[in-house]
């Protein structure tokens, strides 16, 4: 979940100042300490619900080539 929210801080803070200007900010002041294996599955999960959920919103020339 931290990891989500530093991600989501960081698109948030390219769009008013930039990609480069933002990574640093984020890596400066929300540094991120790789967890353990359990973090990684996790994030893996959360990714791959995400896209079963997005494959149900395809429309048009997307829904057929999916």
């Amino acid at each position: 979940a931290r990891r989500r929210l530093r991600d989501r801080i960081e698109a948030n803070l390219s769009g008013l100042m930039g990609p480069s200007v933002a990574q640093d900010m984020v890596e400066t002041f929300l540094p991120y300490k790789s967890g353990s294996e359990k973090y990684v599955t996790e994030d893996i999960h959360f990714i791959e619900s995400r896209l079963e959920d997005y494959h149900s919103r395809l429309t048009g020339l997307a829904a057929e080539l999916d």
